[in-house]
């Protein structure tokens, strides 16, 4: 449950500042989802965060539309998705 609703922090907060909308309901998915985010190039946004924030997290593209695949584990804190947050607020 932490780690679904820590990871449900994440697809809120990202698909609001991007004004993109989520692409599964909230009971679709357990602590691993698909983030639309702004369209950009997959490959420079992954190795920017993994370079600048020190976040490794797969970054893919289906047609027009760039994904941040989140996977929340029970190690993963609170912090660890207000990185992710700040540095995507970089972008």
């Amino acid at each position: 449950m932490r780690c679904h609703e820590l990871a449900k922090l994440a697809l809120d907060v990202l698909t609001k500042r991007f004004g993109t909308h989520p692409i599964a309901r909230d009971d679709d998915w357990a602590q691993m989802v698909a983030i639309p985010v702004a369209p950009q190039d997959p490959d420079l946004l992954r190795k920017r965060l993994y370079e600048e924030s020190h976040i490794e997290v797969p970054v893919t593209s289906h047609g027009n539309e760039v994904f941040v695949r989140v996977s929340v584990q029970g190690y993963n804190t609170l912090e660890d998705i207000e990185r992710l947050l700040a540095a995507a607020a970089l972008n």
